[in-house]
């Protein structure tokens, strides 16, 4: 088994650094605390995004997404965690929060992408065609990709509102 440490958190935990502006996906001025409802840590293998997907798959089942909304997140959960194990470095780690009316889905390596070091850009912008991080952006709401000295993370998120998760 390759979990080295995974259950839920308890709401409020402290942020890494760098958190995005509310602009680029972090919590409005004031904002209510979050409801986290997954923290796991893998040893790198590739049996992760399996793992990553069976944990994700019992989380999800207590949001208000959707069917299809949850089978979209699922999929990019695991594309985020094959992404981490073949691109990264040292432990990946796998969040999920409720926010407003937003799961948040953030996947975080120990690798570098030093084309975009020390920055935090749009999932949009760099999405490439054909390619995991396309797939990403296009079943998710909104995404951003946070390239710090310590490493990678990557974060999406869908609307929990059904007719908003259909608009894209």
């Amino acid at each position: 088994m390759t979990i080295v440490e995974a259950g839920p958190v308890a709401a409020g935990s402290p942020e890494p650094a760098g958190e995005p502006s509310e602009s680029q996906g972090g919590p409005a001025e004031g904002a209510p605390v979050r409801t986290e409802l997954l923290a796991a840590t893998y040893r790198p293998g590739p049996d992760v995004p399996a793992l990553a997907r069976r944990q994700f798959f019992y989380t999800a089942q207590r949001t208000e997404l959707d069917a299809l909304a949850r089978e979209e997140l699922l999929i990019v959960v695991s594309e985020l965690c094959a992404n981490a194990y073949v691109h990264g470095d040292g432990p990946i780690g796998l969040r999920v929060w409720r926010e407003h009316d937003e799961v948040v889905v953030e996947v975080t390596d120990n690798g570098r992408w030093s084309r975009y070091a020390g920055r935090t850009v749009a999932l949009d912008s760099i999405a490439e065609r054909r390619r995991g991080l396309d797939f990403v952006n296009g079943a998710c709401d909104g995404g951003v990709v946070l390239c710090g000295p310590s490493g990678t993370t990557v974060r999406c998120w869908k609307s929990t509102d059904e007719a908003a998760s259909r608009i894209a």
